[in-house]
C-alpha cells in the first residue's frame, strides 16, 4: 500500500512537471514565432526605406554631376 501511494505521488509530480514544461515550451514557441514575424516586418520596412533613400541619393549625385558639368561649361565659354 505504501509503495502504491508513493508511486502515485511521484507520478502526480512528474505529470505536473511535464504539464508545466509543455506550457513553457508552448509560450516560448509562440513568443519566438511572434518575434520572428515582427522582426521580419521591421526588416522589410527598413529595407524599403533604404531603397527609397538610395534612389534619392543617386538622383542627387546625378544632379550634382550635371551642375558641375554646367559650371565647367560656363567657365569655359565665359572665360
Amino acid at each position: 500500500m505504501v509503495g502504491k501511494k508513493m508511486l502515485k505521488k511521484t507520478w502526480d509530480n512528474i505529470e505536473i512537471i511535464l504539464i508545466t514544461l509543455s506550457m513553457l515550451l508552448a509560450m516560448f514557441t509562440a513568443g519566438l514565432i511572434l518575434g520572428v514575424y515582427v522582426s521580419s516586418n521591421t526588416i522589410e520596412e527598413l529595407s524599403n526605406d533604404n531603397i527609397v533613400k538610395e534612389r534619392t541619393i543617386q538622383q542627387q549625385k546625378e544632379r550634382i554631376r550635371e551642375l558641375q558639368k554646367f559650371k565647367q561649361l560656363k567657365e569655359i565659354y565665359n572665360a
